[in-house]
């Protein structure tokens, strides 16, 4: 497990996390999906199972505040493939609410990923 300090200084502590300590390839046209509505207590052996299903993941990113080292409620997760990623997107935004949870998954393309063809309605 790496720890990474983000460049805007807030106080996020971003944990990235991948049990092999090796990441798979990627494609070039891989896509990094936000994963909004998650429980705090989440860790990523509760996150994987979710997304896994839907392809290889590449890495899955668990944001936690800095200060207290607890969750933001949000994660990030990449695919080896692109194809994976719009079917968890399909799948899963809107549609999957965890337990614990009022509200269903948030499962977007990240702000980062500006390609429009990817959005679905």
């Amino acid at each position: 497990m790496a720890i990474s300090s983000p460049t805007d200084k807030s106080n996020l502590q971003v944990i990235r996390i991948n049990p092999s300590k090796q990441l798979p390839t990627k494609d070039a046209d891989a896509l990094k999906l936000f994963i909004g509505q998650i429980p705090k207590h989440f860790d990523e052996s509760e996150i994987r199972p979710i997304f896994d299903k839907y392809g290889e993941i590449y890495e899955i990113v668990i944001l936690k505040d800095r200060a207290t080292g607890v969750s933001r409620g949000c994660a990030f997760c990449t695919y080896c493939r692109r194809e994976s990623a719009l079917n968890a997107q399909r799948d899963l935004h809107e549609k999957k609410i965890l337990p614990g949870m009022h509200f269903p998954l948030q499962v977007k393309p990240a702000d980062s990923e500006t390609r429009p063809e990817i959005l679905l309605d």
